[in-house]
């Protein structure tokens, strides 16, 4: 089964081909239903500052079928930019800010891709400051930078956690959600463990 790979023409999908029931399903839930929210095309090639052209791909997270995924706290939070581009889990619903686009770097590492709390736009990706050690921003700009490289753990039991590829901290969601997340820790616990929806 191939990726999905994006071109820049009229956001074309290339690669694997989904029944037209997801297809719908897929099209209510993430645009029909938010028409007039915010710009909600990622069509836009994913490329590096050289140019190399990467896929949208989310194997690494559990979802290889999927375009989109939703990461949830361990206590059912939801994780989403804020208007600040702060990284907060702290809702039980789903919303337009809270799908994330994976993309493969092709070095074992990922980079996920969110939209713009504040326009909704896909702008920037999950970055960890100074790559490691502290807060969770939605400000990357490179998938390929190393603050928004990420390394994704499963626990073998339906969880993922997510290191920093710089300096190895995990990501962590204080108290199980509720304020700002962080990458900061050494170790994996409850905090660090996250389940991944797929869509």
């Amino acid at each position: 089964m191939k990726s999905i790979a994006v071109n820049g023409e009229g956001g074309q999908v290339k690669g694997r081909l989904v029944g037209s029931g997801i297809a719908a399903a897929l099209l209510v839930a993430l645009g029909g239903s938010l028409a007039g929210c915010g710009n909600m095309d990622d069509s836009e090639d994913v490329t590096t500052v050289t140019g190399e052209l990467l896929t949208y791909d989310a194997t690494k997270v559990g979802c290889p079928n999927s375009g989109y995924v939703a990461i949830k706290s361990v206590h059912n939070y939801h994780c989403r930019p804020d208007t600040n581009s702060w990284m907060t889990c702290y809702s039980t619903t789903l919303t337009q800010e809270g799908y994330y686009r994976i993309v493969d770097n092709g070095d074992g590492t990922i980079a996920i891709r969110a939209r713009d709390g504040a326009n909704l736009s896909w702008q920037n990706y999950l970055a960890a400051t100074n790559g490691g050690g502290s807060s969770i921003f939605h400000n990357g700009l490179n998938p390929t930078d190393y603050n928004t490289k990420f390394v994704s753990v499963p626990d073998g039991a339906g969880h993922y956690s997510f290191r920093t590829n710089y300096n190895g901290y995990y990501v962590t969601a204080e108290n199980g959600g509720g304020t700002v997340m962080n990458a900061n820790r050494v170790s994996i616990g409850p905090w660090e463990k996250f389940t991944v929806e797929c869509f």
